[in-house]
């Protein structure tokens, strides 16, 4: 059985403020991409690696993982991130066999552990689809709809968070299963804009399998993140 990491590093980073792409801000004096390459290309369960970029940066992510083993390909990304997931996955399934493995991960979850890796491999082998997550921990309320005038959010109702679940990536599928669900999304069957790769799985009517995700695996998103990131580095 064959394992490939698919890396999403096609973000634009317009809500970091800036304009580099947000896979290649520095953290901690390394671009952010390079967290998630290395980790991938130091675990035993890793075959190969493709990484998923921002049009015009293909030449620059191939000088950026030179000398990375592993890497296998770099593609460029589409308008959403189930575009980017698919042209990823192409240079993977031909190659693939429908039993062999895929973890899509987002670039910018630098903080990923090779343990959280390994559960996630673990837990897709034996369920062909599963994913990292955590039980929030503070109080969660659902919002009214839409905004109110000269006024805060009016808070509806408390939502039991003993059923919620933060998910993480990476998250790992069966090849047979990744394909189905991007060609269903492809043939606007599954919703397009789908933010989780796990829920064009779940539409499937597949279920998916959740390990115990880590705190540390936060999304870079603001500038906040990256400050907090390198605190976990020092």
């Amino acid at each position: 059985m064959k394992t490939t990491a698919l890396i999403v590093a096609a973000g634009s980073g317009r809500r970091m403020g800036s304009d580099l792409p947000k896979a290649y801000l520095p953290l901690a004096g390394v671009p952010l991409l390079t967290y998630s390459l290395e980790l991938f290309a130091r675990h035993p369960a890793i075959d190969a690696i493709v990484v998923v970029v921002p049009q015009g940066m293909v030449d620059e992510t191939r000088r950026l993982t030179d000398g990375i083993p592993r890497v296998s390909a770099v593609t460029e990304g589409g308008a959403l991130r189930v575009d980017s997931v698919r042209r990823g996955f192409e240079r993977i399934e031909s190659g693939a066999g429908d039993d062999d493995l895929v973890l899509v991960h987002d670039a910018a979850r630098p903080l990923a552990s090779p343990e959280l890796v390994s559960a996630v491999i673990d837990a897709a082998k034996r369920t062909g689809a599963a994913v990292p997550g955590l039980r929030p921990t503070d109080t969660v309320r659902e919002t009214a709809a839409g905004p109110v005038p000269g006024g805060p959010s009016l808070a509806v109702r408390r939502i039991d968070r003993d059923r919620l679940v933060l998910v993480q990536t990476p998250q790992g599928f069966r090849v047979r299963l990744l394909a189905e669900a991007l060609k269903r999304a492809d043939a606007a069957a599954l919703p397009g804009d789908a933010t989780d790769d796990a829920a064009l799985i779940e539409m499937l009517g597949h279920s998916v399998a959740i390990v115990e995700g880590s705190p540390i695996n936060f999304k870079i998103t603001r500038s906040e993140d990256l400050k907090m990131a390198e605190g976990w580095l020092a």
